[in-house]
């Protein structure tokens, strides 16, 4: 029996290879489209799964509520883990790790590299998390101040073939760390990535991160995670934390309107679910992965439905057959299970076609999304008995509608004439999958329009900065920052250099946080703002605009004391609606009794992160120490200019890597997530409409056969060409406006709250929606074309001799 449903199958295979080429293509299409991007949200799904205690580990997180100000921040004070530990028995361990601001320089011997991988880590890092080490032990290896473990990659690339275990690397020029052990490269699914480990309590010694007492400090910097006892909800300890708060955490921290709260995240959860102020690592976006899955479903669907179609189009060709076999005997279950046996073998043909073009696919997909996904990884029994599973269900639901309706005619209505037997609600079926498929077809058109007209907003939006061609240099640590007054004087003699400045934080990266309140009022009304420490020049050299004062200026000495420069946003949280109130004002900072800062200008608001987050009251100080130099540079031979600044980098700071960035690529990446998103909506809404088109395609050809008669009489009474097709098209015209008034709303709904993950952004506009439903009125005219001409076209003789 099954060998003879094969010979069928692949006899009407051979008989019928358009149809059997567009069936394949467009199932081919939808399964490595839906694989592909399964691939994807299992991978972004993976992240820190790979550790034993996974689910009993959870980050410190930290809210900060001050009048107008939030802070919400990944990073907690290094102390407070000790005080946990000791009150808290539930709480298995602990673990801090405090990455670089910026990147750090790690000597051996000639080499010599920046790296952005050094981490300081507590010794209890290889007991809570699962990075195994291949030489050293991981319950001494980080217990002793300046020793360190490198990754595999770190012990190849500094070392070679050389046994690294012992030999000293040294970072800044002046710190030797000695080498106690090599881990295994750190997996890429992990919310945060060390290429090195150094020991926590090396941060003991003042100089390294330029502080006093740094594991006492009471303010966040270090990034805490906690292992629970088994069984143990986090509920639990989150209950204590007021207690906690009121026992640790210093009166001046927590007084008047200043609300602190602490709470744990699951470490599961930070990649998906975690967008905080700091950070370890850009995260992922738990919306985007419930868009890409919908588009995977929907995509597959539409796939099945376009099957479905194409198959009923077929329909009247093999009615006489399924008639005949009737008459000699076959059951409906006998033509059923045919029917489905086709529908299977076509699948599992799509499938090996699937997997060929994923194998092609992602190449180009990795680039897409920074992805590094690859098929091999992902082939292990689940794997192939999911794909399996999913192919199985997919020929199934593709090969229901046929084989449930075609199997279910009385053989002598099928020999009397098949053409006469379908009933109306048969028709609407039909039409309802072709709405179906342009209806989806439609929200992701529309959704793609809206993304990119939000990206388009993003890249053209004024940050109230100008962010073009400005370089940014990274002053790694004490010996650059010092001999930065020199180079700045030296590399303004360069015609290409227009202005130079430096600052302790940078927009796009990590910035400071401080507590501030009107100088000779309680502490109790303070405000979070965000804070700049920079030299001077740095607004000029920005391209910011003074709203009401004046700028630092060298002719005022108090203005490197006790001077500060505050945005609109925090004039207006302070009560100064008028800028020049602002003016002479003086702010004090939280815990700091030394003098007040007075202000003296107020900057147009600015952008420092994303779009996605509100302009947060800012203040800018001057400081003689900074991390970061901003050099504004002429449009004129960038390359050129930039090898002058390394050549003077290199003469002025020796042995020190020059390592920059552009200012506008660091911003670019801030919206690495929707650029992901809007390139694969485009190209997933492309392969969408073009199954839908198989689809349609399908379904003219069933109706320019159902309609043979009706158009031959008509041609007889004298109806043109064109009088035929526009009757013939107004039809689909019916169901694919009738897909766009369903789909417009849901596309809105979906849309809109994606934009309200934006502080700022577009109004969704009612041209974008008219625009795509033209387009998908013009697309389907385009696909019915060739059948409506072809049967306008026919002789009428022929079309009612065949009826």
């Amino acid at each position: 029996m099954l060998k003879n449903y094969l010979a069928i199958a692949l006899r009407n295979i051979r008989k019928h290879k358009a149809y059997s080429f567009i069936n394949i293509s467009g199932l081919a299409i939808g399964l490595a489209c839906f694989l592909l991007i399964m691939l994807y949200v299992q991978d972004e799904l993976s992240f820190d799964r790979y550790h034993e205690n996974a689910d009993n580990i959870y980050r410190i997180a930290v809210d900060i509520q001050a009048n107008e100000g939030l802070q919400q921040n990944a990073q907690t004070p290094p102390v407070w883990p000790t005080y946990l530990l000791a009150d808290h028995p539930e709480i298995v361990n602990a673990v801090r790790f405090k990455p670089p601001r910026q990147k750090w320089m790690v000597n051996y011997g000639t080499r010599h590299f920046t790296e952005k991988g050094w981490t300081f880590a507590d010794s209890s890092v290889f007991d809570v998390f699962n990075f195994p080490l291949v030489q050293g032990n991981p319950k001494s290896a980080l217990t002793v101040p300046f020793t360190v473990v490198l990754s595999e990659a770190m012990a190849k690339k500094y070392f070679g073939d050389e046994d690294p275990m012992g030999k000293i690397i040294t970072i800044d020029n002046q710190y030797d760390f000695a080498i106690t052990g090599i881990m295994k490269n750190m997996p890429v699914n992990s919310h945060f990535h060390a290429d090195f480990f150094a020991s926590f309590v090396s941060m003991e010694d003042p100089q390294i991160l330029y502080l006093v007492n740094v594991l006492q400090a009471q303010f966040p910097f270090a990034y805490t995670y906690l292992q629970l006892a088994e069984n143990t909800p986090p509920e639990v300890i989150e209950a204590k934390f007021p207690e906690f708060i009121e026992k640790h955490v210093p009166a001046q921290f927590r007084q008047g309107n200043t609300k602190i709260n602490i709470y744990l995240q699951p470490l599961t959860d930070i990649h998906l679910k975690s967008n905080l102020q700091n950070e370890i690592e850009a995260n992922g976006d738990i919306s985007t992965i419930y868009i890409f899955s919908a588009v995977a479903i929907f995509t597959l669907l539409i796939a099945c439905i376009n099957f479905m179609n194409l198959a009923t189009a077929r329909s009247s060709n093999r009615a006489k057959e399924i008639g005949m076999r009737k008459v000699v005997g076959a059951l409906r279950r006998h033509l059923t299970q045919q029917f489905f046996g086709e529908s299977i073998l076509l699948t599992f043909i799509s499938l090996f076609i699937a997997l060929c073009l994923i194998y092609f696919a992602l190449p180009f997909f990795n680039s897409m999304t920074g992805k590094q996904i690859t098929l091999l990884e992902h082939i292990n029994p689940t794997f192939i008995l999911a794909i399996i599973g999913i192919t199985l269900a997919t020929g199934v639901l593709s090969g229901s509608y046929p084989a449930i309706f075609l199997s279910a005619f009385p053989p002598i209505t099928i020999l009397r004439g098949f053409s006469k037997s379908g009933t109306r609600s048969h028709s609407l079926i039909r039409k309802g999958l072709i709405v179906f498929q342009f209806g989806i077809s439609i929200v992701l058109i529309i959704s793609t329009a809206i993304v990119y007209n939000q990206m388009d907003y993003i890249r053209n939006k004024k940050l109230g900065f100008d962010k073009e061609h400005v370089v940014v240099i990274q002053l790694t640590d004490p010996t650059p920052a010092t001999l930065y007054s020199t180079y700045k004087d030296v590399i303004l003699r360069e015609p290409n250099v227009i202005k130079v400045s430096a600052s302790m934080s940078v927009p796009a990266g990590l910035i400071n946080n401080a507590n501030v309140y009107k100088y000779g009022q309680s502490q109790d009304e303070s405000w979070v703002v965000q804070a700049y420490f920079s030299d001077f020049d740095f607004i000029e050299t920005l391209g910011m605009e003074l709203a009401a004062g004046r700028d630092f200026s060298r002719e005022f000495g108090a203005d490197s004391l006790n001077s500060l420069i505050i945005n609109e946003t925090a004039a207006k949280s302070f009560g100064w609606h008028n800028y020049d109130d602002a003016i002479g004002q003086q702010l004090q900072f939280v815990g700091n009794n030394g003098n007040p800062r007075q202000i003296i200008g107020v900057v147009r608001d600015f952008h420092s992160q994303s779009v996605r987050e509100k302009i947060a009251p800012t203040i800018i100080g001057w400081a003689n120490f900074r991390f970061f130099a901003f050099v504004r540079i002429s449009p004129n031979d960038i390359p050129g200019t930039i090898a002058s600044l390394r050549q003077h980098w290199e003469s002025i700071i020796p042995g020190y890597t020059f390592d920059y960035s552009f200012l506008d690529d660091d911003f670019d990446k801030l919206y690495r997530l929707e650029d992901v998103l809007g390139k694969l909506l485009g190209n997933f809404a492309l392969i969408a409409v073009f199954i839908a088109c198989l689809g349609l395609f399908g379904l003219a050809s069933f109706t320019a056969e159902q309609k043979t008669k009706e158009i031959g009489v008509r041609k007889v009474m004298g109806a043109s060409v064109g009088q035929i097709v526009f009757l013939f098209s107004k039809e689909f015209t019916k169901l694919v406006v009738l897909a766009f008034l369903l789909a417009s709303p849901l596309a809105y709904f979906a849309m809109d709250n994606w934009l309200n993950g934006f502080a700022y952004g577009i109004d969704i506009s009612l041209k974008t929606f008219l625009y795509v439903g033209v387009l998908a009125i013009f697309i389907a005219m385009l696909t019915v074309s060739y059948q409506s001409i072809r049967a306008a076209t026919a002789n009428p003789i022929k079309s009612l001799r065949y009826e």
